[in-house]
């Protein structure tokens, strides 16, 4: 199904590679694990998902694994994400100034 922001697609069909290096929780951004020039190929990353292979318990947006970036299965790909270049909200700081104006 759909998330409620119209995403599809987020479990189930594979596991997914994120570009963070693999460390325990709790989540600390400035650990290291967000660094994106780190580019040690025996470094393991976060897949998360779940693919068609996995059970129910792996099969949800939450669930992490991790594997290297050099092994390669049939169930692992990737998701294409882009920044919108438009504005979200079409109520802006200054249609906030204007209002306060009126």
């Amino acid at each position: 199904g759909e998330s409620p922001y119209g995403c599809a697609d987020l479990v189930g069909n594979c596991w997914e590679w994120t570009n963070t290096l693999f460390r325990p929780y709790p989540y600390k951004c400035d650990d290291g694990r967000e660094d994106f020039y780190l580019n040690d190929r025996l470094d393991a990353r976060v897949r998360r998902g779940g693919s068609f292979l996995s059970d129910s318990m792996h099969s949800r947006a939450t669930y992490r694994s991790y594997d290297i970036p050099e092994s390669r299965h049939r169930d692992t790909g990737f998701r294409v994400a882009l920044s919108s270049a438009f504005k979200i909200s079409p109520y802006t700081a200054d249609d906030k100034e204007q209002d306060s104006k009126s």
